[in-house]
């Protein structure tokens, strides 16, 4: 017999009360970090007020959410909206990355925005070898970012590394299931900028990468995004710097030196042209009418 919701555990993070909160928006573990000591099996429980995304890097499990159970092989991409009944099966051992996130994090996005359609269904999917190397990568950087002290800075380096690694899934998700809708170049394009948007790469150096010249990769992003590539990489980091100025206790300085501008001074006229208001004014919560930069 099927157990009513009633019946169904509530947590934070698995084994945690729900009046527990996670202490940023985001926290990530590897899967075998909660899971060995449940003997590799999370049983069915819910998160009101957390998403998850997984990624199974190396291993199989068995994935139930809801009523339907799913067997799956790395690499595997797993997405849980908020609320949704889920549980795991894990094989020992299974090598891979657990990401949760508050549901507060997705209504500052907007409902028009590639990462919050992604978290509003489950979803099962398997990443290709180029995408599962990006979503590796910077799984490998948010783990070793937790070595970091707990200061602000390092809080909004975090917190920008769970953004960009959660568009890559997002964008993978996206690619997977609306293979008609954008260009392959501009899916390349939007992955390459989350991995490499702070170190503020120029167009050329896209286009290179892609291995196409400037103007194809402009006439791809109009085409797919109606934007240019500069508009696109400028949305992007404009995007994440607002929320970083509203989810994190770091200040203007330090979100711009996690965001990879040298002098902040130009990042405050870049988030000004970008938004129409200074991120110090955005620090003190002073812009709840304030323009949206738009989606990214």
């Amino acid at each position: 017999m099927a157990r009513s919701v009633s019946s169904i555990p509530s947590f934070g993070l698995f084994g945690e009360k729900v009046g527990d909160e996670i202490p940023d928006f985001f926290h990530w573990e590897t899967i075998e970090a909660r899971s060995a000591a449940y003997r590799w099996e999370i049983a069915s429980h819910r998160h009101p007020h957390l998403f998850q995304v997984l990624f199974v890097k190396a291993g199989t499990a068995e994935i139930r959410v809801d009523a339907k159970t799913q067997a799956l092989a790395a690499p595997a991409l797993v997405f849980v909206p908020a609320g949704r009944t889920h549980g795991f099966r894990f094989s020992d051992p299974t090598d891979g990355l657990v990401m949760t996130g508050r549901v507060a994090f997705l209504r500052l996005l907007g409902p028009s925005d590639t990462l919050f359609l992604a978290l509003q269904r489950p979803g099962l999917l398997t990443p290709s070898p180029a995408a599962t190397d990006q979503l590796t990568g910077l799984a490998d950087q948010m783990l070793a970012s937790q070595a970091n002290s707990a200061d602000a800075n390092g809080t909004a380096l975090r917190a920008a590394l769970a953004e960009a690694w959660l568009r890559l899934a997002a964008a993978t998700r996206e690619a997977l299931e609306q293979p008609g809708g954008s260009s392959a170049l501009v899916d390349r394009f939007k992955a390459l900028v989350e991995l490499h948007s702070h170190a503020h790469w120029t167009v050329q150096d896209y286009a290179r990468e892609l291995g196409c010249t400037a103007r194809t990769l402009a006439r791809a992003t109009q085409e797919g995004l109606g934007l240019s590539p500069l508009q696109y990489i400028n949305r992007r980091l404009a995007s994440e710097a607002r929320r970083l100025l509203n989810f994190t206790n770091a200040n203007v300085v330090q979100v711009a030196d996690a965001l990879g501008f040298a002098d902040p001074s130009y990042f405050s006229r870049f988030y000004l042209r970008m938004t129409g208001v200074r991120p110090s004014t955005e620090r003190q919560g002073q812009t709840l009418g304030a323009r949206p930069v738009g989606r990214c």
